[in-house]
């Protein structure tokens, strides 16, 4: 069956026929599509709940809401008496308001006896556009290490610059969350940094810890969550909460200026 154009007779802008003219216009739009089609390939995928070797793929890291996670790296030590941990193991949990993004980590694979023992890295880069990052809060959900066994959270944060670039304009700081035992007055579940001045990138270099020491040390895991302010805003205290579930339970990732 053949198909008419230009049965009516329109007018075409520049004289040209009906089938010119959609000819034309079909070239304009592939070409357009060439130009535009790279850009919009590279525009982070939104943020979802998936193991941390997901993460780790994402070339260009993915939005939650008006802030990208990016640069996902993770390796375990494999030494004799460690014990290694893969990223497919590990759930990456993101959860966001306007003004600040947090992020869980939690496997059941954090877990050892005897004499046993994890040590793993995650590292990650937090990059909005302007709202501006304010701080930096760290907090483990550590319910069942026995004594002598530890449980160790650490992050290097680099303000304002990327470690890959050695900090270059930034500035290190370290949290650090650990837990030796239910009831031992040393533990410390919650630390945070305020940033000196808000800025538009922190860099995140976290040390996974956890030695039996003969005994047992288990986390269901670990969260960060960084507050914004946009530019004209005076940087005020943490107030934020945000709820992150994972494999072995609940991270309650409560933004207060204190520590347990």
């Amino acid at each position: 069956m053949k198909l008419e154009t230009n049965r009516f007779n329109l007018a075409m802008p520049g004289g040209l026929s009906y089938t010119a003219f959609a000819m034309r216009a079909s070239q304009l739009l592939y070409i357009s599509i060439l130009v535009v089609s790279p850009a919009a390939l590279a525009a982070p995928i939104a943020c979802a709940p998936a193991s941390v070797a997901i993460y780790t793929q994402q070339s260009e890291g993915c939005a939650v809401g008006a802030f990208t996670l990016k640069n996902f790296a993770w390796s375990s030590v494999e030494d004799t008496g460690y014990i290694p941990v893969s990223a497919a193991d590990v759930l990456v949990t993101p959860m966001f308001t306007p003004s600040s993004v947090g992020v869980a980590f939690t496997s059941s694979a954090f877990s050892v006896t005897g004499s046993g023992k994890i040590r793993a890295f995650l590292d990650y880069t937090v990059d909005p556009p302007p709202p501006i990052l304010d701080d930096l809060n760290l907090e483990m959900d550590a319910n069942s290490p026995v004594a002598p066994g530890v449980a160790r959270i650490t992050a290097n944060i680099c303000i304002g610059g990327l470690f890959r670039n050695s900090c270059e304009n930034g500035i290190v700081r370290t949290l650090t969350v650990e837990h030796f035992g239910p009831g031992n007055p040393d533990n410390v579940l919650f630390d945070t940094e305020q940033f000196p001045s808000p800025v538009n990138m922190v860099d995140v270099r976290t040390t996974i810890e956890l030695y039996a020491n003969g005994a047992s040390s288990q986390i269901d895991g670990y969260g960060t969550i960084t507050n914004a302010v946009s530019g004209d805003e005076t940087p005020e205290p943490s107030t934020a909460a945000l709820a992150l579930s994972g494999l072995a339970g609940a991270i309650y990732l409560r933004c207060r200026k204190s520590r347990i």
